[in-house]
């Protein structure tokens, strides 16, 4: 059985008006898109949020800690909290899935080069089919590469060991 990943689509990362994520518009496009194509086919769908200390950007239950007020998102099958890069560290996500019958992962959000590759990578190595969402994850830009860099080397990569696949094309 598959599911759909949201990881970390937080309005705190987005920043005002989307500004930090280069590529916010497409990635809430995107996103929308597979959960529309998830809901028509009860397909789960799996929130993870991020949260940070008290103060902290993604402080839980602060504003910039809510997801991004774009998403579609009414009645997610299960929401995962989590303080590290990976979804799956230290949280129920593996446990959930497991219990779910969950085998499939369509993974899409924020940020590519932390909580996305980590949680893809933990994911394949726990035996999981993965797929990432080619045009549905995103970045800001740093010191030494722009986002788009950053999201074009992580694809390349990642698609070494699994499918990474524009949204258009996934199949719930």
């Amino acid at each position: 059985m598959k599911a759909l990943l949201i990881i970390d689509m937080q309005q705190g990362i987005f920043g005002p008006n989307d500004i930090s994520i280069p590529n916010a518009p497409t990635i809430v496009h995107n996103t929308n898109i597979l959960i529309e194509k998830a809901i028509r086919i009860n397909t789960p769908i799996i929130v993870v949020q991020h949260h940070t200390s008290k103060g902290g950007l993604l402080e839980f239950g602060s504003e910039n800690w809510k997801t991004h007020p774009q998403l579609n998102l009414n009645n997610p099958e299960l929401i995962i909290h989590k303080d590290k890069g990976s979804a799956f560290h230290g949280t129920t996500l593996q446990q959930e899935l497991t219990e779910r019958g969950i085998t499939e992962l369509i993974i899409c959000g924020l940020q590519t080069e932390y909580c996305i590759d980590s949680t893809c990578r933990n994911a394949y190595t726990l035996g999981y089919s993965v797929t990432l969402v080619k045009d549905g994850h995103g970045t800001l830009n740093n010191n030494h590469l722009p986002a788009t860099k950053i999201i074009e080397h992580h694809n390349i990569v990642l698609s070494d060991y699994f499918p990474v696949v524009n949204a258009n094309k996934i199949a719930m």
